[in-house]
């Protein structure tokens, strides 16, 4: 029985989005149920956990041209903090307070998605962070704190912007596995809900910043019904603020659930 109603689930968001339907689909307290226990697990796991981290990097305030051209970072320095420290030190990087898109562009045609990607492969932080052994976990671990406490953020929305498109990243899909693709796609949405019911971020700029997460999840499992809608060439269709499906458009949370239901 339970086998039937997740087929006529699966069969009732497809003939929903294939007819051209783009309302949100409801939300399925059982994906919420599982984010609840994913966030319970990683919960447990002090040695995901970054507390009171002392080894992060500070930049210079106030951020200048004077200080973004002779601030320097030095191997020895990288080399010596720790995963939790460089996740802290990209929190700490002055650039990434007016969230991931490229602020002085006027050109609306960039490739924004291509824009952060080249970012933050020049960002030696973010190279040493992924070389990581653990960094996949302590990713998760700290998108799973600000989920739980995502007042956190409010000063500094920008910061959590940039954290979204970092977990959406060329990089993280090179470190990505099936079960934690699985996790972040659950999570993903559970946070959705969080941000529908926390006034900072209950808005459309926030929401597409998860959505990033989403559509790059649903790419990279080449999911089909999400791909034959969507995807061309091989890509999505990007403009300087990331994917544009991303924004002013629910699909993405509906081929999110859709594929959990399959």
């Amino acid at each position: 029985m339970k086998m039937i109603l997740k087929s006529l689930t699966s069969l009732f968001l497809f003939v929903g989005l294939a007819s051209g339907c783009q309302d949100e689909v409801g939300k399925d307290d059982s994906i919420l149920d599982q984010a609840n226990d994913i966030i319970t697990a990683y919960s447990s796991q002090p040695n995901f956990a970054c507390f009171l981290v002392d080894d992060a990097i500070t930049y210079p305030k106030p951020w200048t041209e004077e200080a973004a051209n002779t601030f320097t970072i030095t191997e020895d320095k990288l080399n010596n903090t720790t995963t939790c420290g460089l996740i802290q030190t990209f929190f700490n990087q002055p650039w990434n307070m007016l969230g991931p898109w490229c602020s002085t562009c006027s050109d609306l045609t960039i490739n924004g998605i291509q824009y952060f990607n080249d970012r933050i492969k020049q960002d030696v932080v973010i190279n040493e962070l992924f070389s990581q052994d653990d960094v996949l976990e302590k990713l998760i671990r700290r998108y799973v704190d600000i989920i739980q406490d995502i007042g956190s953020m409010e000063t500094n929305p920008g910061y959590l912007h940039s954290f979204e498109l970092l977990l959406a990243s060329e990089s993280m899909n090179e470190i990505l596995t099936n079960t934690v693709s699985d996790e972040l796609l659950i999570l993903a949405l559970k946070m959705m809900e969080v941000k529908k019911n926390t006034i900072e971020f209950n808005n459309e700029n926030s929401f597409a910043a998860t959505r990033h997460i989403l559509a790059n999840l649903l790419l990279w499992k080449q999911f089909d019904p999400f791909f034959t809608a969507y995807v061309k060439n091989g890509s999505l269709e990007t403009g300087l603020s990331g994917y544009k499906i991303c924004y002013n458009d629910k699909a993405v949370e509906n081929y999110a659930k859709m594929y959990l239901t399959n």
